[in-house]
């Protein structure tokens, strides 16, 4: 697992728009090369956010604490010295549909006004997470873990006023640079399957299982494309910017279609998180896609060495941009990822023998694609 290694471990945490990215980009360049496809590096620029200072949560009554919060990029800022308020239930915030509906409470203070927001997330601890919707909107907004939380959501529940001050600054920058790396296989036709997975990780996190270990997969499967007759050009893509919010598929795919590529593209199969879990978790669509992909591991076999989940298409990874253009799309995905966006992210916690499985299922779905996709 020598390309896992190398980014998980001795690269570390590489944070798009960072230099460790761009160290990163041009690695997996080289690596490319050195097994014989010569790559492109795909450059493009984005908004970029910028934590300030660590965020900070205290609990001024009914008892006094300090809680444990990660910061939500793209989120907008207290003022400095903080904002202080009672602690309210406010709804469901929809951070992934189906997979991350988080609880979502507001800090009113003493006006009356929302001031600021804490989301609740599953688990003993907070993970960082961007916000992907409508980055413009600028309300100061943190995560908080379950476990952390649930002294606040006793009182809460208790009908006790629940009095918080909450401090978190972050900043918008203009033209962060991030990189996608595009190798490519030609085939006997020009329309072209697409096989993907993101380099990058959230800041803090060497991203060994995610996705050091969804990269190691893309040269694996390209080491055997090399020595396949195949009928479909193949693109062999590592992602920058999908920690920010899938900016280097959302990137490509726009850049396809104004130069009017986007037909050729016939599938996409993304590789995100892999040598962990419990089961292998497919997400695909359209429906007719999935139930291919479904059939095919099932008469391979696959079904029978690991359980295998199925959900319909889910925004979450790099696939979801494949999807808006009614393009085929699947990921694969192995679940649950207990170091997930955690320091703990190490490559020694990637399990070789799933991380094999999960390849081995993607290439079977992979050879079934190029026999034709009609």
């Amino acid at each position: 697992m020598e390309i896992a290694k190398q980014l998980a471990q001795e690269i570390g945490p590489r944070v798009s728009g960072s230099p460790k990215e761009l160290e990163t980009a041009e690695f997996l360049s080289r690596e490319f090369q050195k097994i014989g496809i010569e790559p492109k590096i795909q450059k493009f620029k984005y908004l970029g956010w910028e934590q300030v200072d660590r965020p900070s949560l205290s609990v001024l009554c009914p008892t006094k604490m300090d809680i444990k919060v990660s910061p939500m990029a793209y989120t907008g800022s207290t003022p400095r010295g903080g904002v202080e308020g009672i602690l309210r239930f406010h709804g469901i915030f929809y951070l992934f549909p189906r997979l991350m509906e988080l609880p979502k409470y507001a800090i009113i203070d003493d006006r009356g006004e929302k001031v600021a927001f804490l989301l609740v997330q599953p688990g003993s601890r907070s993970r960082p997470i961007p916000n992907p919707w409508l980055q413009i909107l600028q309300d100061p907004m943190v995560l908080v873990g379950e476990e952390e939380f649930k002294p606040i959501l006793k009182a809460i529940e208790s009908r006790k006023d629940v009095r918080v001050h909450l401090e978190a600054m972050g900043k918008y920058v203009q033209s962060f640079t991030s990189y996608n790396v595009i190798a490519t296989l030609e085939g006997k036709r020009s329309e072209t399957i697409i096989i993907g997975g993101h380099h990058d990780s959230v800041e803090g996190s060497p991203g060994a299982n995610d996705n050091a270990s969804g990269v190691e997969g893309i040269f694996r499967m390209a080491r055997k494309l090399l020595h396949k007759k195949r009928n479909h050009t193949f693109k062999l893509i590592t992602w920058g910017g999908h920690e920010w919010g899938l900016f280097g598929s959302q990137y490509f795919v726009r850049d396809e279609k104004e130069r009017g590529s986007i037909e050729q593209v016939k599938a996409c199969l993304t590789l995100d998180v892999l040598g962990c879990g419990d089961f292998l978790w497919i997400w695909a669509g359209p429906p007719w896609f999935r139930g291919r992909i479904e059939a095919t591991l099932k008469n391979s076999g696959f079904s029978e060495k690991r359980e295998i989940r199925y959900e319909d298409t889910l925004i979450g990874s790099d696939d979801w941009s494949f999807s808006v253009e009614n393009i085929p799309h699947a990921l694969f995905m192995e679940w649950p990822a207990e170091n997930l966006h955690f320091p703990s992210d190490l490559f020694e916690n990637i399990d070789e023998n799933k991380l094999n499985y999960t390849v081995d299922a993607a290439y079977a779905v992979i050879e079934d694609f190029d026999k034709g996709l009609k």
